[in-house]
């Protein structure tokens, strides 16, 4: 047996992240939090390296020298055991002590405690852990589950556990189940593993099932169709990349009427070969409150996509539709009832034009991220931008080949433009042009140019840094 330790960050849409951005993610960026790896087996302290942490409220120090509140009833920790993840409820006591008795098969091992929240929401790092991932999160009586995608064996047995484990923890600390998270990880189960989250999922508020392509396409529909039914309350929901059948999704979407987040992109065809999104345009017209819909790559008509945005639109905030085919007078035709959006990604729409992108910003001037990479646009369409778009933060620019010098001079106008990707724009060339915006623009944090014309300015594959603002080449 053996820790895993996995490192995550997160980035917004187009972003590009580093360990530069968040510096705990560089392992030598805070050399008194690590620890060493150690051998399972035993409550040998000598091999331990202390890690401190504050914490909240008074309390007492662990046998380590570790402090730990006194108002800790019960906290869950999980436990990075190659290949599996388990969970362990402990007492106060057991947390003291750093360690906690993990059944293994017919025996059992003692092992040292990882990352565990208090009840409280606290957190805290005791002796010989590490920040990974873990399965089960109990925080403000909440209680998420989250497959993390670094975890390969997951099976119908392991999700039946985890449930069981969830169960016997809700019953100790009356949390409630909130949010699951299979992901890419977990494509060995089965409908049998989402029967087992079904049970559970009268509160569920968030499932994530991203990249689940089981075998049993039809059992595993009937599952995650129960799953959703019992939680009448969800709130986010995540297909992207599932095998789902159109007839599954449209009773999803026909129950779950609370959505304010649903992201399905890469479901393209069901096991009938239909494209599915273009099966459920009239299911959108009950989500009166969603605000977020990803929808790219899913092959979608004309047709399809202007009832959806027709029902949806008027609380649309977060909208994605990259790779789909419509022409810019198009666009402007889809967007009429969009008037409350703040990101908008229409990456590789390659018929999109700086028509359609003045329209999008006079119709929604709250937008603050923009993704055209891959379009049609011009200089000038970027100073339509510039203008209508007063609190812009995120500008890609990615690709587009007829953005120059003069569009992004004019972005000088953005005054709170915080990140920008012109990665690939040969014609940007001169290097005053980001002077000019770096100095015009205080909040800029980052702007992304490899592959583009200033590259030959500086050294490649480095970082120069004008101001407070990064700059990749």
């Amino acid at each position: 047996f053996f820790f895993r330790v996995a490192r995550r960050s997160w980035q917004p849409m187009g972003c590009i992240c580093s360990n530069e951005d968040n510096p705990s993610l560089d392992p030598k960026s805070n050399p008194n939090e690590r620890v060493p790896h150690h051998q399972l087996g035993g409550d040998n302290d000598d091999q331990t390296q202390t890690v401190k942490h504050g914490s909240k409220g008074d309390g007492k120090k662990s046998e380590s020298g570790m402090h730990v509140p006194n108002r800790i009833e019960s906290v869950s920790a999980s436990i990075g055991i190659q290949p599996r993840v388990v969970s362990q409820t402990m007492s106060t006591n057991d947390a003291r002590r750093g360690s906690t008795t993990i059944p293994i098969g017919g025996g059992s091992i003692n092992v040292p405690i990882g990352t565990f929240e208090a009840a409280n929401g606290s957190d805290t790092r005791v002796p010989g852990g590490f920040k990974g991932d873990g399965v089960i999160k109990l925080q403000h009586n909440e209680i998420s589950v989250n497959f993390a995608d670094s975890i390969e064996d997951v099976d119908d047995e392991f999700v039946k556990t985890i449930m069981e484990e969830v169960a016997r923890l809700a019953s100790k600390t009356q949390g409630k189940l909130t949010s699951v998270s299979l992901t890419e990880s977990s494509r060995r189960i089965t409908g049998h593993a989402m029967m087992s989250i079904a049970k559970m999922a009268s509160h569920l508020l968030s499932l994530n099932i991203k990249g689940c392509r089981p075998e049993d396409c039809k059992l595993f529909d009937k599952g995650v169709l129960n799953v959703c039914l019992a939680a009448k309350g969800l709130l986010h929901l995540d297909v992207s990349g599932c095998s789902l059948d159109s007839h599954t999704l449209k009773e999803i979407l026909n129950e779950s009427r609370k959505l304010k987040s649903f992201k399905m992109n890469g479901v393209i065809r069901d096991f009938k070969k239909k494209i599915v999104i273009n099966q459920l345009s009239s299911s959108f017209r009950r989500l009166r409150d969603l605000q977020t819909l990803e929808i790219s790559s899913c092959l979608a008509r004309y047709e399809t996509l202007k009832t959806i945005l027709k029902d949806t639109g008027a609380t649309l905030k977060r909208l994605r539709m990259a790779h789909t085919v419509f022409d810019g007078h198009q666009l402007q035709e889809l967007l009429q009832a969009c008037e409350q959006l703040e990101e908008i990604d229409i990456y590789a729409c390659t018929n999109v034009v700086d028509e359609a992108l003045a329209y999008l910003c006079k119709q929604n001037p709250r937008l603050r991220t923009i993704n055209v990479a891959r379009t049609l646009v011009t200089d000038q369409g970027i100073q339509w931008l510039s203008t209508e778009v007063k609190g812009l933060e995120n500008l890609i620019l990615f690709d587009c080949k007829k953005v120059t010098d003069t569009g992004i001079r004019a972005l000088v106008k953005a005054k709170k433009l915080r990140q920008l990707d012109v990665f690939g724009l040969e014609d940007l060339s001169d290097p005053q042009t980001l002077q000019l915006l770096v100095s015009s623009c205080p909040a800029l944090e980052k702007i992304q140019c490899g592959g583009c014309g200033l590259v030959e300015e500086f050294k490649r594959g480095g970082t120069l840094k004008i101001n407070q603002c990064r700059i990749l080449y």
